[in-house]
Protein backbone atom coordinates (compact mmCIF):
# COMPACT_ATOMS: atom_id res chain seq x y z
CA UNK A 1 0.00 0.00 0.00
CA UNK A 2 1.32 3.41 -0.93
CA UNK A 3 1.89 6.00 1.74
CA UNK A 4 1.29 9.74 1.23
CA UNK A 5 3.96 11.29 -0.95
CA UNK A 6 5.23 14.84 -1.15
CA UNK A 7 6.81 16.59 -4.08
CA UNK A 8 10.01 18.38 -3.12
CA UNK A 9 9.62 21.45 -5.29
CA UNK A 10 7.43 22.88 -8.03
CA UNK A 11 7.80 24.76 -11.31
CA UNK A 12 5.44 27.08 -13.06
CA UNK A 13 3.89 25.99 -16.36
CA UNK A 14 6.13 26.55 -19.42
CA UNK A 15 4.90 26.93 -22.98
CA UNK A 16 7.11 24.09 -24.31
CA UNK A 17 5.76 20.56 -24.42
CA UNK A 18 2.12 21.37 -25.23
CA UNK A 19 0.25 18.44 -26.74
CA UNK A 20 -2.32 19.28 -29.42
CA UNK A 21 -4.82 16.58 -30.52
CA UNK A 22 -2.64 13.75 -31.75
CA UNK A 23 0.33 16.03 -32.36
CA UNK A 24 3.24 15.69 -29.96
CA UNK A 25 5.63 18.62 -29.89
CA UNK A 26 9.10 17.35 -29.04
CA UNK A 27 12.57 18.58 -29.99
CA UNK A 28 11.10 21.63 -31.76
CA UNK A 29 8.85 19.75 -34.16
CA UNK A 30 5.35 18.26 -34.39
CA UNK A 31 5.10 14.45 -34.54
CA UNK A 32 1.80 12.92 -35.64
CA UNK A 33 0.71 10.03 -33.43
CA UNK A 34 0.06 7.26 -35.99
CA UNK A 35 -1.78 5.17 -33.38
CA UNK A 36 -4.53 7.78 -33.01
CA UNK A 37 -6.95 5.92 -35.31
CA UNK A 38 -8.54 2.69 -34.16
CA UNK A 39 -9.36 -0.39 -36.15
CA UNK A 40 -12.82 -0.82 -37.63
CA UNK A 41 -14.28 -3.14 -35.00
CA UNK A 42 -17.02 -0.73 -34.06
CA UNK A 43 -19.12 -2.74 -31.64
CA UNK A 44 -17.31 -1.79 -28.42
CA UNK A 45 -16.28 1.78 -29.23
CA UNK A 46 -17.20 4.38 -26.64
CA UNK A 47 -17.62 8.12 -27.15
CA UNK A 48 -16.32 10.21 -24.26
CA UNK A 49 -15.74 13.85 -23.41
CA UNK A 50 -12.66 14.70 -21.35
CA UNK A 51 -12.42 17.97 -19.43
CA UNK A 52 -9.50 19.58 -17.60
CA UNK A 53 -11.08 22.14 -15.28
CA UNK A 54 -9.01 25.04 -13.95
CA UNK A 55 -9.85 25.94 -10.34
CA UNK A 56 -8.80 29.45 -9.32
CA UNK A 57 -8.10 30.21 -5.62
CA UNK A 58 -11.27 32.30 -5.35
CA UNK A 59 -13.29 29.26 -6.57
CA UNK A 60 -12.45 26.99 -3.63
CA UNK A 61 -15.96 27.37 -2.19
CA UNK A 62 -17.45 26.50 -5.58
CA UNK A 63 -15.21 23.42 -5.68
CA UNK A 64 -16.45 22.37 -2.24
CA UNK A 65 -20.02 22.76 -3.49
CA UNK A 66 -19.17 20.55 -6.48
CA UNK A 67 -17.80 17.77 -4.24
CA UNK A 68 -21.00 17.91 -2.18
CA UNK A 69 -22.96 17.26 -5.38
CA UNK A 70 -20.69 14.37 -6.44
CA UNK A 71 -21.51 10.85 -5.25
CA UNK A 72 -18.22 9.64 -3.73
CA UNK A 73 -20.06 6.75 -2.01
CA UNK A 74 -20.52 5.09 -5.42
CA UNK A 75 -16.90 3.93 -5.21
CA UNK A 76 -15.89 0.97 -3.00
CA UNK A 77 -14.93 1.95 0.58
CA UNK A 78 -11.41 0.48 0.34
CA UNK A 79 -10.73 2.40 -2.86
CA UNK A 80 -12.01 5.66 -1.34
CA UNK A 81 -9.73 5.11 1.66
CA UNK A 82 -6.70 4.42 -0.55
CA UNK A 83 -7.41 7.45 -2.74
CA UNK A 84 -7.84 9.70 0.30
CA UNK A 85 -4.56 8.50 1.83
CA UNK A 86 -2.77 9.47 -1.36
CA UNK A 87 -4.46 12.86 -1.65
CA UNK A 88 -7.07 12.01 -4.32
CA UNK A 89 -10.84 12.49 -4.38
CA UNK A 90 -13.11 10.79 -6.90
CA UNK A 91 -16.80 10.27 -7.47
CA UNK A 92 -19.70 9.92 -9.88
CA UNK A 93 -22.07 12.59 -11.15
CA UNK A 94 -25.44 11.87 -12.76
CA UNK A 95 -26.44 12.79 -16.29
CA UNK A 96 -28.36 15.83 -15.01
CA UNK A 97 -25.04 17.37 -13.99
CA UNK A 98 -24.76 19.97 -11.25
CA UNK A 99 -24.99 23.78 -10.89
CA UNK A 100 -21.38 23.98 -9.67
CA UNK A 101 -20.04 21.97 -12.61
CA UNK A 102 -22.01 24.15 -15.02
CA UNK A 103 -20.30 27.25 -13.63
CA UNK A 104 -16.87 25.68 -14.06
CA UNK A 105 -17.59 24.63 -17.65
CA UNK A 106 -19.42 27.70 -18.92
CA UNK A 107 -16.20 29.08 -20.43
CA UNK A 108 -14.78 25.77 -21.66
CA UNK A 109 -12.77 25.71 -24.88
CA UNK A 110 -14.24 23.84 -27.85
CA UNK A 111 -12.49 24.34 -31.19
CA UNK A 112 -12.53 22.68 -34.60
CA UNK A 113 -9.42 20.59 -35.21
CA UNK A 114 -9.39 21.60 -38.90
CA UNK A 115 -8.75 25.21 -37.94
CA UNK A 116 -5.77 24.16 -35.81
CA UNK A 117 -4.26 22.03 -38.58
CA UNK A 118 -4.10 25.08 -40.86
CA UNK A 119 -1.66 26.71 -38.44
CA UNK A 120 2.07 26.16 -38.46
CA UNK A 121 3.76 24.64 -35.40
CA UNK A 122 4.59 28.01 -33.84
CA UNK A 123 1.02 29.27 -34.25
CA UNK A 124 -0.36 26.05 -32.71
CA UNK A 125 1.86 26.45 -29.66
CA UNK A 126 0.89 30.09 -29.10
CA UNK A 127 -2.80 29.34 -29.67
CA UNK A 128 -2.83 26.42 -27.21
CA UNK A 129 -1.05 28.48 -24.53
CA UNK A 130 -3.55 31.29 -25.06
CA UNK A 131 -6.46 28.86 -24.58
CA UNK A 132 -5.04 27.56 -21.31
CA UNK A 133 -4.59 31.09 -20.03
CA UNK A 134 -8.04 32.41 -20.93
CA UNK A 135 -10.46 29.52 -20.44
CA UNK A 136 -11.85 27.86 -17.35
CA UNK A 137 -11.61 24.38 -18.88
CA UNK A 138 -10.30 22.52 -21.92
CA UNK A 139 -12.51 19.91 -23.57
CA UNK A 140 -11.94 17.07 -26.00
CA UNK A 141 -14.29 14.53 -27.55
CA UNK A 142 -12.73 11.15 -28.34
CA UNK A 143 -13.90 7.65 -29.14
CA UNK A 144 -12.07 4.65 -27.69
CA UNK A 145 -11.99 0.96 -28.50
CA UNK A 146 -10.96 -1.66 -25.90
CA UNK A 147 -7.27 -1.70 -26.88
CA UNK A 148 -6.90 2.10 -26.88
CA UNK A 149 -6.08 4.35 -23.92
CA UNK A 150 -6.40 8.11 -23.66
CA UNK A 151 -3.42 9.51 -21.75
CA UNK A 152 -4.47 12.68 -19.96
CA UNK A 153 -1.70 14.97 -18.75
CA UNK A 154 -3.21 17.32 -16.20
CA UNK A 155 -0.09 19.53 -16.31
CA UNK A 156 2.55 19.57 -19.04
CA UNK A 157 5.37 20.92 -16.90
CA UNK A 158 7.13 18.19 -14.89
CA UNK A 159 8.13 18.46 -11.25
CA UNK A 160 11.90 18.29 -10.70
CA UNK A 161 11.69 15.76 -7.83
CA UNK A 162 8.86 13.56 -6.55
CA UNK A 163 9.70 11.26 -3.61
CA UNK A 164 7.37 8.29 -2.94
CA UNK A 165 7.10 5.78 -0.09
CA UNK A 166 5.34 2.44 -0.36
CA UNK A 167 4.93 -0.79 1.61
CA UNK A 168 6.22 -3.97 -0.04
CA UNK A 169 6.23 -7.31 1.83
CA UNK A 170 5.96 -5.48 5.17
CA UNK A 171 8.99 -3.36 4.27
CA UNK A 172 8.91 0.37 3.57
CA UNK A 173 10.56 1.43 0.31
CA UNK A 174 11.15 4.82 -1.25
CA UNK A 175 12.38 6.34 -4.48
CA UNK A 176 12.88 9.78 -6.00
CA UNK A 177 11.45 10.29 -9.49
CA UNK A 178 13.10 13.05 -11.52
CA UNK A 179 11.16 15.30 -13.91
CA UNK A 180 7.89 13.60 -13.03
CA UNK A 181 4.47 14.28 -14.57
CA UNK A 182 1.13 12.80 -13.48
CA UNK A 183 -0.94 11.02 -16.15
CA UNK A 184 -4.43 9.52 -16.00
CA UNK A 185 -4.87 6.55 -18.38
CA UNK A 186 -8.50 6.21 -19.46
CA UNK A 187 -9.94 3.01 -20.94
CA UNK A 188 -13.58 2.31 -21.73
CA UNK A 189 -15.54 -0.64 -23.07
CA UNK A 190 -19.20 -0.64 -24.06
CA UNK A 191 -21.53 -3.34 -22.74
CA UNK A 192 -24.71 -4.89 -24.15
CA UNK A 193 -27.00 -2.84 -21.90
CA UNK A 194 -25.99 0.55 -23.27
CA UNK A 195 -23.50 1.37 -20.53
CA UNK A 196 -19.71 1.43 -20.52
CA UNK A 197 -17.08 0.13 -18.10
CA UNK A 198 -14.37 2.70 -17.35
CA UNK A 199 -10.91 2.12 -15.88
CA UNK A 200 -8.87 5.20 -14.96
CA UNK A 201 -5.33 4.42 -13.79
CA UNK A 202 -2.91 7.04 -12.37
CA UNK A 203 0.63 6.80 -13.70
CA UNK A 204 3.76 8.84 -13.04
CA UNK A 205 5.86 9.59 -16.12
CA UNK A 206 9.45 10.42 -15.24
CA UNK A 207 13.06 10.53 -16.37
CA UNK A 208 14.45 10.90 -19.87
CA UNK A 209 13.11 9.71 -23.20
CA UNK A 210 13.95 6.09 -23.99
CA UNK A 211 13.49 3.97 -27.08
CA UNK A 212 11.51 0.76 -26.75
CA UNK A 213 10.10 -1.88 -29.08
CA UNK A 214 6.64 -3.42 -28.74
CA UNK A 215 4.44 -5.77 -30.77
CA UNK A 216 0.99 -4.80 -32.01
CA UNK A 217 -1.17 -6.93 -34.34
CA UNK A 218 1.83 -8.79 -35.70
CA UNK A 219 3.89 -5.65 -36.26
CA UNK A 220 7.05 -4.51 -34.48
CA UNK A 221 6.74 -0.86 -33.49
CA UNK A 222 9.61 1.29 -32.26
CA UNK A 223 8.58 4.08 -29.87
CA UNK A 224 10.26 6.83 -27.93
CA UNK A 225 8.75 7.46 -24.50
CA UNK A 226 9.63 8.08 -20.86
CA UNK A 227 9.41 5.40 -18.13
CA UNK A 228 6.20 5.23 -16.11
CA UNK A 229 5.25 4.03 -12.65
CA UNK A 230 1.69 2.71 -12.43
CA UNK A 231 -0.50 2.80 -9.30
CA UNK A 232 -2.97 -0.10 -9.78
CA UNK A 233 -4.31 0.22 -6.21
CA UNK A 234 -5.64 3.68 -7.15
CA UNK A 235 -7.52 2.52 -10.27
CA UNK A 236 -11.02 3.98 -10.49
CA UNK A 237 -13.20 1.30 -12.11
CA UNK A 238 -16.82 2.24 -12.65
CA UNK A 239 -19.69 1.43 -14.99
CA UNK A 240 -21.42 4.53 -16.36
CA UNK A 241 -24.70 5.05 -18.13
CA UNK A 242 -25.00 7.53 -20.96
CA UNK A 243 -24.48 11.08 -19.72
CA UNK A 244 -22.86 10.17 -16.39
CA UNK A 245 -19.52 11.58 -15.22
CA UNK A 246 -16.42 10.49 -13.30
CA UNK A 247 -14.51 13.32 -11.59
CA UNK A 248 -11.06 13.04 -9.98
CA UNK A 249 -9.11 15.74 -8.16
CA UNK A 250 -6.91 16.54 -5.18
CA UNK A 251 -8.12 16.51 -1.58
CA UNK A 252 -7.03 20.15 -1.19
CA UNK A 253 -4.37 22.61 -2.26
CA UNK A 254 -2.52 22.16 1.04
CA UNK A 255 -2.50 18.33 1.25
CA UNK A 256 1.03 17.00 0.56
CA UNK A 257 0.08 13.77 -1.17
CA UNK A 258 0.43 12.13 -4.55
CA UNK A 259 -2.84 13.77 -5.60
CA UNK A 260 -1.16 17.18 -5.42
CA UNK A 261 1.58 15.93 -7.75
CA UNK A 262 -1.17 15.33 -10.32
CA UNK A 263 -3.53 18.26 -9.72
CA UNK A 264 -1.74 21.17 -7.96
CA UNK A 265 1.17 23.43 -8.86
CA UNK A 266 2.59 25.79 -6.23
CA UNK A 267 3.70 29.33 -6.97
CA UNK A 268 2.48 32.90 -6.84
CA UNK A 269 -0.86 31.69 -8.24
CA UNK A 270 -1.24 28.23 -6.69
CA UNK A 271 -2.84 26.44 -9.61
CA UNK A 272 -5.29 23.58 -9.13
CA UNK A 273 -7.05 21.48 -11.76
CA UNK A 274 -9.80 18.88 -11.84
CA UNK A 275 -10.27 15.94 -14.23
CA UNK A 276 -13.70 14.98 -15.55
CA UNK A 277 -14.80 12.39 -18.11
CA UNK A 278 -18.37 12.00 -19.42
CA UNK A 279 -19.78 8.96 -21.19
CA UNK A 280 -21.48 10.30 -24.32
CA UNK A 281 -22.51 7.27 -26.38
CA UNK A 282 -21.37 4.17 -28.23
CA UNK A 283 -19.78 5.51 -31.43
CA UNK A 284 -19.92 4.22 -35.03
CA UNK A 285 -16.79 2.59 -36.41
CA UNK A 286 -15.90 5.42 -38.81
CA UNK A 287 -15.37 7.89 -35.93
CA UNK A 288 -13.24 5.70 -33.67
CA UNK A 289 -10.16 7.38 -32.27
CA UNK A 290 -11.01 10.72 -33.89
CA UNK A 291 -11.70 14.01 -32.17
CA UNK A 292 -13.93 16.93 -33.06
CA UNK A 293 -11.96 19.31 -30.84
CA UNK A 294 -8.41 19.65 -29.63
CA UNK A 295 -6.78 19.82 -26.27
CA UNK A 296 -3.15 20.26 -25.21
CA UNK A 297 -3.49 17.40 -22.73
CA UNK A 298 -4.98 14.24 -24.29
CA UNK A 299 -2.87 11.74 -26.25
CA UNK A 300 -4.20 8.41 -27.62
CA UNK A 301 -2.14 5.27 -27.04
CA UNK A 302 -2.37 1.61 -27.96
CA UNK A 303 -1.88 -1.06 -25.31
Amino acid sequence: MLLPAASCSFLRRPVDGLKIDGFNRTAGRINIDRNAHADSAGTNSVGIEIFIIHVEPHQDLLLQQLWQEIDEQALPPLLRRELMMQGFRAGILGSIGSPALTKFLQNSADFNAEEVQKMNSHEREIHAADILRKTAATRQYRTLVPDMRALVRIFDNPLPDVFLFWNEDSLYCGQTYRDATGILCVQAKADKDGGAAFDIVPELEYGKLEQRIRHHQGMIIQETSRPRKTFPALTVSQRLLQGQWILIGAVSREYTGLGNTFFVRAGAEQEQRLFAVRFVQAAPAETQGQSSTYSPHVIPERN
